[in-house]
């Protein structure tokens, strides 16, 4: 209640200080030989205002911390008795308004060495310098920016100062901690730390998975370049390298809409739906990737339970056996689902088997690879009929044997998956852009810049919060995050 009390006095009191600040600049403007240009006066007005402000904030902030301290002299704990110590404890807190230096009470317990700093637990910084709000900012800027850059941004849009140090830090550890909370529902087959939103009009679910390459600070196999092979004789220039694989996965909404016509001729479009949304799950690389697959069934019944009955549902992947077989081991979860394999990773390989049949670059390859995109697209039974064409063409060149039977195979293989002429018939996905999206925003752009490498703790902490943010519910965990502190601190 004294805080309150005395609370306006210290605002007022700030203001006048920042007030007089601006007063004097003003002043000192006007009587200046020279005149001040506009521009350059905005400039300093804006310099003055922000470290007026932060200073302001610093003097409040500081008084209200400093008044939650706990008053007893001694305090109980589990069974434990906590004396409260002659010296206080200084520790200075990273605020939204910049450092803020507060002399805390710390108790100390006779039969042990531990002690507890009852301020830090009631403000949720305990082992933390920063508080929550600072916190939730450097973690959401980390999804997309490193450590250093974090700094310089909090130092030039905020004139705060904070080091790289100090933010990798927060990472380290309320990143983890994030990250540690959803896997652990995941593995119970639950995924309520995160905000799954069906939109009310979809009418279309296609779920996906797909992975990516990124580079772990191990050691891996040895490999030999082209270019030292070429320069090297007798020195060995081999690299050790190790490359693995990160798993995303996305489920992508869509709505329905009818009479949408194509721009270019402005015949019917084939493809009716607009995407809603996107949401993804993604995990470092790991063995069998059984996280990630714990997480995507977990993700994928909590969006069962809120779908409506006449959404279509589909899996829509490129041709990775691994995630087929994943798909086909679990046919309960996967019940009524339309399964299809990407067009445009089809289309890949169709281009591959015309260059075995008629050579790269052939004017004959070109057409026959442009005929049976359409027909795949608009005929039913057209993967049959072309795995027909092309065994008349291998049974009658011995041109590029080889490839052309690993296309085949290929197609042999994925028939069952090529069921293109339903989809487009009925305005259903073809395509798996989103999770392919998904992987060059999530992993690549993230973890693939320049000279980057990651151990599989630090990445897995910066990857979780990369998908927060880019499905949306950053702020749902957050939260999510926050609460369970509380309770578990209680």
């Amino acid at each position: 209640m004294n805080l309150l009390k005395s609370m306006p006095t210290l605002i007022d009191a700030a203001c006048e200080k920042l007030a007089q600040s601006l007063r004097t600049l003003l002043e000192n403007a006007s009587h200046s030989n020279s005149d001040l240009p506009p521009a350059e006066l905005i400039s300093r007005i804006g310099h003055e205002l922000r470290e007026g402000l932060n200073l302001v904030g610093q003097h409040v902030i500081k008084a209200v911390i400093e008044s939650h301290d706990c008053p007893d002299v001694a305090i109980e704990r589990n069974g434990r008795s906590y004396s409260l110590k002659d010296e206080a404890s200084e520790k200075i807190y990273f605020t939204e308004f910049g450092q803020v230096r507060v002399a805390r009470r710390y108790y100390h317990c006779h039969l042990g060495d531990s002690g507890i700093v009852p301020l830090d637990e009631l403000l949720e910084m305990d082992g933390h310098y920063a508080t929550p709000d600072v916190v939730e900012r450097i973690l959401w800027l980390s999804a997309e920016l490193v450590p250093g850059t974090i700094a310089e941004t909090f130092d030039k849009l905020l004139a705060i100062k904070i080091s790289p140090k100090a933010i990798q830090n927060i990472v380290n550890q309320d990143g983890a901690r994030i990250a540690e909370m959803i896997e652990t529902q995941a593995e119970q087959g639950e995924i309520s730390a995160r905000e799954i939103v069906v939109p009310e009009e979809t009418k279309i679910l296609v779920a996906s998975m797909d992975g990516a390459n990124l580079r772990l600070r191990e050691k891996g196999a040895k490999r030999v370049g082209a270019t030292h092979r070429a320069n090297s004789k007798n020195q060995d220039l081999s690299i050790a390298t190790c490359f693995k694989n990160a798993m995303v996965g996305s489920f992508t909404f869509y709505e329905t809409v009818d009479n949408v016509l194509d721009i270019n001729d402005g015949s019917k479009s084939e493809c009716p739906f607009n995407r809603l949304d996107t949401f993804y799950t993604a995990r470092m690389p790991e063995e069998n990737y059984i996280g990630f697959k714990q997480e995507f069934m977990a993700t994928l019944n909590s969006i069962h339970q809120a779908l409506g009955n006449d959404v279509e549902k589909i899996v829509l992947m490129d041709g990775a056996r691994s995630c087929w077989h994943f798909v086909e081991e679990h046919p309960d979860i996967f019940e009524g689902y339309h399964f299809l394999l990407d067009f445009y990773h089809t289309c890949e390989h169709l281009a591959k088997a015309a260059e075995a049949i008629f050579g790269k670059d052939s004017a004959k390859g070109k057409q026959w690879r442009t005929k049976w995109i359409s027909k795949l697209k608009h005929e039913s039974e057209a993967a049959a009929a072309l795995i027909r064409s092309m065994t008349y063409y291998a049974d009658r060149s011995k041109r590029r044997q080889k490839a052309l039977q690993e296309q085949l195979t290929f197609f042999r293989n994925n028939q069952h998956l090529m069921n293109y002429h339903t989809h487009v018939m009925n305005g259903w996905p073809i395509g798996s852009g989103p999770v392919e999206a998904g992987c060059k925003t999530i992993i690549k752009s993230r973890f693939c810049r320049s000279g980057m490498r990651w151990s599989r703790e630090g990445g897995r902490s910066i990857l979780i919060l990369r998908v927060l943010v880019k499905s949306g519910d950053w702020n749902y965990t957050w939260n999510h995050y926050r609460h369970r502190r509380r309770q578990m601190a209680a």
